[in-house]
């Protein structure tokens, strides 16, 4: 038996950290996007629903991003169930989630992913500027979450690493 009377836990073993909180904040994640494609809330303009997100997206775009939300959330519930964490393991959800992180952020700051018309009813007097920018900003945002949600496993793997050191 390896060190604190755990078997593969220790020196000899690469330290695993329980991956539960991954997949939950995962799973959410994918709730949300999933949300968000089906109820799609929208204006009512001239007696028409105009949905926020661009139609064009649906099936191939969403669908795209909604299977990279997925396989990330796939390979933090195969970590779960195996024990934890291994270096491959994290550096594949890494990839995945800062893939889809990266691609989405360009897409919404190009003006790809909200409807152009939703744009146009909605911020009526806005400045096409201070809209782009938004869509920047929001991009931005969508990076740091997917560079943070990329580092959680390698941060669990650091702490028990640590943890095994002692």
């Amino acid at each position: 038996m390896a060190k604190g009377g755990q078997s593969g836990v220790g020196r000899d073993a690469p330290p695993r950290a329980a991956a539960w909180g991954d997949v939950v904040v995962l799973s959410a994640c994918f709730a949300i996007v999933i949300a968000g494609t089906v109820v799609d809330l929208g204006l009512i303009g001239d007696g028409e629903r105009i949905p926020v997100l661009n139609p064009t997206l649906w099936p191939a775009g969403l669908g795209v991003g909604l299977a990279g939300v997925l396989a990330a959330a796939l390979v933090a519930l195969a970590a779960a169930a195996t024990g934890g964490w291994t270096k491959r393991s994290a550096a594949w959800h890494a990839v995945i989630v800062l893939l889809v992180s990266v691609v989405s952020a360009m897409a919404l700051s190009a003006g790809f992913v909200v409807n152009p018309r939703f744009v146009d009813t909605a911020f009526v007097d806005a400045d096409r500027l201070a809209v782009r920018l938004g869509g920047v900003v929001v991009g931005t945002l969508i990076i740091v979450g997917g560079v943070v949600v990329a580092a959680r496993p390698f941060a669990r793997l650091h702490r028990a690493a640590v943890r095994a050191a002692q």
